[in-house]
């Protein structure tokens, strides 16, 4: 996530997970990330950016148990 930043746009937020646009607002519409509007902009908060990815799944190793 970039540094020092409270708050993120949609393309700060996509280009830091590597993820589409298109994506990102499913995620939004979905309530697995949770974003704020700042007049016409929408806007992630570091914290939802951070707790959507600590929500993610873990990789498990190949062939580990």
């Amino acid at each position: 996530m970039p540094a020092n930043h409270a708050m993120m746009t949609i393309n700060e937020f996509r280009e830091c997970m590597s993820i589409s646009r298109t994506r990102t607002y499913e995620l939004i519409r979905s309530g697995e990330l949770a974003a704020v509007k700042a007049g016409r902009r929408t806007l992630i908060r570091a914290d939802a950016a951070q707790a959507w990815l600590d929500a993610l799944p873990s990789v498990r190793p190949a062939g580990g148990r």
